[in-house]
């Protein structure tokens, strides 16, 4: 049959008439069907059968290559060579190679099974060859004679797993086994996985086996191992220009690999690589796993989260010291995001660079010292983000939970005492901040603590006007900078349009958004969008709520014709209303949603519109392509403020006397007005773009690269809440405009000058 299969393929041009595909079809399928039982084959006839059929089972279409293998591997035995038989598989093997049509998995079975009947299986474990397999087999060769065996176990027991779609418990349960006869085969093979820079162009023909190695990890105690499979697993989603992810097959048994380990590590590195990655696909795989792993604890995921941060040995002031050589490393938790690291030297000095004397005393523990700050930096990364998304969970959590797991934790205590808490017993409730030891009120006096009393994170929805104003003072009179928005957070509650449309609201429609910056701050709010471009790529921005049990949907439309990208991208995008449905799609009113919630929603919202719209960008002045949108850049550059312009403006009135230029500045309706020497200014505090009086006349300042991100005024000055790049724009812009006869940049003189 196989025979008569290749003579069909031989055929030629005749192939594609239809007596050819009625006659293949019956013959393909009763050669599977015999294929599929174990046949009593020789050698000979085995040899014989794929010597003559070689050329059409690596063609682009060969269903029975990979059952005729298996009749090949009944009669291996893995002994002594097997003479032709062996000759002719090495034959295959050789054709295969040269296939554009054939995947890894045969490739690499072919490769095994040519090592097998030559009798060279018991050295490479059944690994394929490659330059990968080589340094492995290096590896093991340096080692005693029992960790040489346990190894090439291992790497056995990983080339078993290979077409398999999940790790099984038999997978699993070996590899305790090992891992318990060899205590370095873990920290080896971590190693080992690591040696392998995954390629998306040049898979390599062992990625199963490598896989297998991965998901057998899944059964080490060790702490370390967690962090390692967790960089492994963002090494594989790092995208490579033009071409993708490294290697989402890794990157899945990774994933796979830290569900199925469970635990501290494991969870910290799931969470981290839940505001890592950039593929919304692998984030939903992501969140996924952690709720299985919640649901296998009988937990939420916020608790799950919070149970497994963990403090990397660090004091509770947020600092740990490791002996290096006769001095030491000294790690500090500095910040909403900040780690640093600094060296002790023996005679008690500290520095900021590595004292070469311990470079060279401890080079492995210098390497160590370096590579836990990086480990603490990732942890902290997504803790302000966490902490802030307990608004969008009706949650109280216990007292002495909270305490342990946020006043008191190392990692998160910075954090925790700069916001303020709502502390509830029945029948009564209070905000409060945690300073000297104590719960403060906004008066500076302890909380008296009763019984079953629990705590959530305090919202200005939640307080009178006055109160948070108090606040306001309280943070400023302590000198805090919180680390979001809190005290000074925008509110947004349902309006009159909004209750007459119902269904929807239209206070973000009509926006021209760049699409890119979009779509990045859809992925860090955790909404799901993908981008749109010149094929069939519609979709709705949203973010879910599954405890709420509610989405939030952003409507948007492509600007085709403004500006595409090589790659076919919309640069531009329209808005449109925004809804809310049930589980079941079915349109929410607006004024059934939960205050907190609709505030918190409408926030990211106006958020993707203060950050994206084309309106703040000064190099829009003339309205982009054609002028089209030059009205819209005109009315957001200068119009009607939204909530986080007015937020500006109240922060503002609070810092402008603290400023050396407070003198030269006034808050007239949505303009930080500032008198220079030259000419006076009017600067927006919605978009931060600039008018220069008496004609406005449009000044265009455009902040240097990555000054949009970290932009600091010309002074020292505590700001009330991090977060808020285009606040820091402002104030740069009023300190260089308020000596603005200093000025030397040309382009920006010669707009002064220019009237």
């Amino acid at each position: 049959m196989l025979l008569r299969l290749k003579g069909l393929y031989d055929e030629g041009p005749r192939k594609y008439h239809l007596d050819f595909w009625q006659r293949q079809g019956r013959l393909a399928d009763a050669t599977a069907r015999l294929l599929r039982r174990q046949l009593p084959y020789s050698e000979e006839r085995l040899a014989i059968i794929i010597a003559h059929c070689a050329t059409s089972l690596v063609a682009d279409y060969h269903p029975h290559l990979a059952p005729l293998l298996r009749q090949v591997e009944n009669v291996a035995d893995g002994g002594a060579a097997h003479g032709r038989l062996a000759a002719a598989v090495v034959r295959l093997s050789e054709k295969a190679k040269k296939s554009r049509h054939m995947g890894s998995p045969l490739r690499a079975a072919l490769a095994r099974l040519v090592e097998r009947l030559t009798g060279d299986s018991k050295r490479t474990a059944g690994l394929a060859a490659c330059p990968w397999r080589g340094t492995v087999l290096a590896d093991i060769d340096r080692l005693s004679s029992e960790q040489a065996a346990t190894s090439r176990r291992a790497l056995e027991q990983a080339v078993g797993a290979v077409g398999k779609s999940k790790p099984s418990p038999a997978l699993l349960k070996a590899a305790r086994v090992l891992f318990a006869e060899d205590r370095g085969l873990a920290a080896r093979m971590i190693r080992w996985i690591e040696a392998h820079v995954p390629d998306a162009g040049r898979p390599d023909p062992n990625d199963d086996a490598i896989r297998g190695l991965i998901w057998m990890l899944a059964a080490t105690d060790e702490e370390d191992i967690a962090s390692r499979v967790g960089k492994y697993c963002e090494l594989c989603f790092k995208k490579i220009p033009n071409v993708g992810a490294r290697s989402v097959k890794l990157g899945n048994g990774a994933i796979q690999a830290l569900g199925h380990l469970g635990g501290t590590h494991a969870v910290a590195e799931l969470t981290r690589l839940k505001g890592r990655v950039r593929y919304p696909l692998v984030v939903r795989r992501i969140e996924t796993t952690l709720s299985d792993l919640a649901g296998r604890l009988g937990i939420g995921e916020n608790e799950l989260e919070e149970m497994a941060l963990p403090t990397f040995g660090l004091s509770i002031d947020g600092e740990r010291r490791l002996p290096v050589g006769d001095g030491m490393a000294i790690i500090r938790v500095a910040g909403t995001r900040d780690v640093r690291l600094s060296w002790g030297r023996s005679d008690g000095r500290e520095t900021a660079s590595v004292p070469k004397a311990l470079k060279v005393a401890a080079p492995e523990a210098v390497a160590g010292a370096r590579g836990l700050k990086k480990e603490i930096e990732g942890a902290l990364a997504g803790q302000c983000a966490r902490i802030e998304s307990l608004y969008l969970f009706d949650r109280g959590i216990a007292f002495d939970l909270w305490r342990e797991r946020y006043l008191e934790h190392p990692l998160v205590a910075d954090l925790t005492r700069r916001l303020i808490w709502r502390f509830e017993a029945p029948g009564k409730h209070v905000a409060g901040l945690a300073r000297n030891g104590a719960i403060e009120d906004v008066t500076g006096h302890p909380i008296e603590r009763s019984p079953g009393l629990t705590v959530t994170l305090w919202h200005p929805l939640h307080a009178a006007a006055s109160h948070v104003l108090d606040w306001r003072e309280r943070l400023a009179a302590l000198g805090l900078s919180q680390p979001f928005k809190q005290a000074h957070r925008e509110v947004y509650v349902v309006t009159d349009a909004e209750r007459q449309t119902s269904i929807y609201s239209n206070r973000f429609a009509a926006h021209v958004l760049r699409q890119h910056q979009f779509k990045a701050l859809c992925d860090q709010r955790g909404w799901r969008y993908h981008l749109m471009g010149d094929w069939d790529s519609h979709n709705t921005p949203t973010r879910t709520l599954p405890g709420r049990r509610l989405s939030v949907e952003y409507w948007v439309e492509m600007i085709p014709d403004a500006e595409t990208a090589a790659s076919g991208v919309y640069a531009l995008i329209s808005t449109d209303q925004v809804r809310f449905v049930s589980p079941e799609s079915e349109p929410i009113p607006v004024a059934d949603v939960p205050p907190l919630v609709f505030s918190e929603l409408m926030r990211d919202v106006d958020l993707f519109v203060g950050v994206a719209s084309v309106g703040n960008d000064p190099n829009w002045v003339d309205g982009g392509p054609e002028g089209r949108f030059q009205a819209y850049w005109n009315d957001y550059a200068f119009g009607t403020l939204g909530e986080s312009g007015k937020t500006r403006a109240e922060a503002l009135a609070t810092l402008l006397p603290q400023l050396a230029i407070a003198g030269q500045c006034a808050l007239e309706d949505r303009f930080l007005v500032v008198h220079g020497k030259l000419r006076s200014y009017r600067i927006h505090l919605g978009s931060a773009n600039i008018q220069m009086e008496p004609n406005n006349q449009y000044l265009c300042i455009v902040p240097g690269r990555g000054q949009s991100e970290r932009s600091k005024p010309a002074e020292a000055l505590v700001l009330p809440f991090e977060g808020d790049n285009v606040l820091s724009i402002i104030l740069s812009k009023a300190f260089l405009l308020a000596a603005d006869d200093k000025i030397t940049d040309p382009t920006i003189l010669g707009q002064i000058k220019h009237r």
